[in-house]
């Protein structure tokens, strides 16, 4: 349906997301996200069972910042993909630094 970088909190905000869902006769939403994304679905959820929403809320994590972690999740496919993404680039900068001496060659990390 969207994206945002927000948290729930308002009053108005969850009589929005259960008057979407009811509007769109959707049965379930999935939230694909970090740790303030699936805290969005856990509180959408709740608010839902309170309020006779028919709609089931699903979290997915999915973030680079391997930040959630449990005993049964151990990294986030978001940041599994990243970390190889950037060790495959490096490796080539790397590569290009044995290739080229005569050059000066910089990275920045941030």
């Amino acid at each position: 349906i969207g994206t945002s970088r927000t948290k729930i909190e308002s009053t108005e905000q969850f009589q929005t997301a259960a008057q979407t869902v009811q509007s769109l006769r959707l049965d379930g939403l999935i939230i694909c996200g970090g740790d303030d994304s699936n805290t969005n679905a856990a509180l959408l959820a709740d608010y839902f069972v309170g309020n006779g929403v028919k709609c089931n809320v699903v979290g997915m994590p999915k973030t680079i910042d391997a930040d959630l972690r449990s005993n049964t999740l151990e990294m986030s496919f978001g940041f599994d993909t990243t970390t190889k993404v950037y060790a495959s680039i490096l490796a080539n900068v790397m590569q290009e630094c044995l290739v080229r001496a005569d050059r000066w060659h910089f990275v920045r990390v941030t």
